[in-house]
């Protein structure tokens, strides 16, 4: 299991990072360009709670870094791809 910090830089910008509130039950996670958020349902369990996470981030990136939204299902495959290499090399734990 990963430490999700209250805060993460990502190029110049910082993203608070929160837990999803109630109205946005239907979700694991989202990021907000707009308001500098990150948000994960924080009552995911293990791997789950990593992968969303890594979603988000993925899709910050793509914003911060490219200036353009990436398509859903290459985000998704990413970040079951980054979190396969970050476990596999201990980088984080399972």
């Amino acid at each position: 299991m990963i430490h999700i910090p209250k805060k993460v830089k990502i190029g110049p910008v910082v993203y608070a990072v929160k837990a999803l509130n109630g109205d946005e039950e239907d979700y694991w996670g989202r990021h907000d360009f707009g308001d500098l958020e990150i948000r994960v349902k924080m009552e995911l369990k293990s791997p789950q709670l990593e992968i969303v996470y890594l979603h988000e981030v993925i899709h910050a990136m793509a914003e911060v870094y490219m200036g353009r939204k990436l398509v859903e299902s290459q985000v998704k495959q990413f970040s079951f791809a980054l979190y396969d290499f970050l476990t596999r090399n201990k980088i984080f734990d399972e």
